[in-house]
């Protein structure tokens, strides 16, 4: 075969060096770019662990939040008993007033042992029971108002509240929502960078159905635009954007690309013009994207 090479013209030879050529590069080019999917594929897979171990934690850390609030209301001082300090006044006051038992004769000692210390004006029985009782009567109806207000209690009539501003224990006090809803608008709260309109509720309550989501937008929930915590593009990396409910992972290779070719995204409609972003992905990422290089 390669003898019959040497028969053929300075032209043939040369394409066929120009094919073997072309192919070989082909190869390298399909290998780099095998190896490029393989590591974007582990950095998808690295942002979703981070994810939920984020959740996790904050999970954690609300429960064990909530556990001590319950420990420390129930919690009750002991209040000294009464008795205890009745008879230490008493005995100071005898130590204080009468003679000291060695110059007395044996038998005003033995007098004077024998007869109780008791108040003139009330009997000492009588009296501490009553206070101690009264105060721990007074504790027990002041921790039960406490506990019922804190947790049982939600409100009587509707009022607007902050989606960004709002916490577990504000939201569960809505008539409809309970600990699983909050977490859950808590948690995708936190992956927006903040609501800009109570009708983003439907993408984080999927089980809620449509009428009580409406009841809540009308009469209970609103968003403050100014809360939001915009992503700045040009400073994030791979994982960072991925986290984001609004971009895919093809978008987000797309910016990367785009921020590799330019150095910056200076716009959105620079976003805009690539083939991965359609109108209604350009307007949901409006109020989340920051262009600033700083």
């Amino acid at each position: 075969m390669f003898r019959s090479l040497l028969h053929f013209s300075p032209t043939v030879k040369k394409a066929i060096a120009m094919i073997s050529f072309v192919a070989l590069a082909l190869l390298c080019y399909k290998h780099i770019c095998n190896d490029r999917q393989q590591q974007a594929e582990i950095e998808f897979l690295k942002a979703k662990i981070a994810e939920l171990e984020t959740t996790d934690r904050m999970g954690r850390r609300a429960q064990s939040t909530t556990m001590a609030a319950t420990v420390s209301q129930e919690k009750i001082t002991k209040p000294q008993p009464a008795e205890t300090k009745r008879e230490g006044k008493n005995k100071r006051r005898n130590e204080a007033v009468s003679p000291s038992t060695a110059d007395k004769p044996k038998d005003q000692i033995s007098i004077q042992n024998t007869v109780p210390d008791q108040n003139p004006t009330e009997p000492l029985s009588t009296t501490v029971p009553t206070a101690a009782s009264t105060t721990t009567e007074q504790l027990s109806e002041e921790q039960t108002s406490t506990t019922s207000l804190s947790y049982g209690r939600k409100f009587d009539s509707p009022r607007l509240i902050d989606l960004n501003t709002a916490d577990s224990a504000t939201l569960v006090r809505i008539p409809g929502i309970g600990a699983a809803t909050s977490g859950a608008i808590l948690r995708y709260r936190a992956r927006l960078g903040g609501f800009y309109s109570s009708a983003q509720l439907p993408e984080c309550i999927r089980w809620a159905d449509a009428e009580r989501i409406a009841s809540w937008q009308q009469e209970w929930l609103v968003a403050d635009t100014t809360r939001i915590i915009p992503m700045v593009v040009n400073r994030l990396e791979f994982k960072e954007l991925l986290r984001h409910p609004y971009l895919e992972y093809r978008q987000v290779c797309a910016l990367m690309d785009l921020k590799q070719k330019r150095g910056s995204i200076k716009s959105l409609e620079e976003i805009g013009r690539l083939p991965e972003f359609d109108k209604h992905d350009i307007e949901r990422l409006r109020p989340y994207l920051d262009f600033s290089t700083k």
